[in-house]
This record gives structure tokens, sequence and C-alpha cells, in this order.
């Protein structure tokens, strides 16, 4: 099975949405991203627990790159989708799908406790 994981899938999107390639694609595409994504979750390409993974580790590499920055360890170019201020920017576009997901999750969690 050569499906690509959750991850290489959001890998790919965020390329997609923050790669320039001379264009305005990312003005164009970024806005869309949460749409995107909900597409891409109504369609079970990807769930909610990869979605909100990816989300906390974008927070938690645009936290690690404002105190420091990063340099690959394998002494490559990051590609722009992986730089931090592209990340950024792509988490603060799934920024409404992140939160209506994590309330939703809540939601379910208050549900199950009654």
């Amino acid at each position: 099975d050569r499906r690509a994981g959750p991850s290489a899938v959001l890998r790919g999107l965020v390329r997609f949405a923050t790669d320039p390639a001379g264009d305005d694609k990312p003005a164009r595409v970024l806005p869309r991203l949460a749409l995107a994504l909900k597409a891409l979750y109504d369609d079970d390409v990807l769930d909610e627990d990869a979605i909100l993974a990816w989300a906390a580790d974008a927070d938690a590499a645009a936290e690690s790159d404002a105190t420091s920055p990063r340099t690959p360890s394998n002494g490559h170019v990051a590609h722009s989708a992986n730089s931090g201020d592209a990340l950024r920017r792509a988490r603060a576009a799934a920024d409404p799908f992140v939160k209506w997901l994590r309330e939703a999750d809540e939601e379910d969690d208050d549900d199950d406790e009654q």
C-alpha cells in the first residue's frame, strides 16, 4: 500500500499552500486552508487526531523558533513550508477549523461524562 500517511498529507498541503513558486498562490490558497482541511476530514483522509497533533506540533515549532533558531540536522536548507514563518501562517490559516475540532471534541467528552 503506497498511500501517504496523515503527516505526509499535512506536510504536502502546507507546502502547497505556502510555497510561492513565483506567483501569488499563497495569497489565493492559504486563506482556504481551513476549508481544505475540513474537506479532507469529511472525506476521512485526515482524522481529528492527526489534525490536532499537527496543530500542536506547529504551535510547538513556532514557539521553539521564536526562542531559538533551528538548523536542520541533515544540513540541508529547509523548504519554505517547514520554515517558522510558513508554518505559523499555515497554522493561523487553519485555526478556525482546529478550534472547531477542539470544541467538538470537548462536547463529545462532556456527553460521555453524562
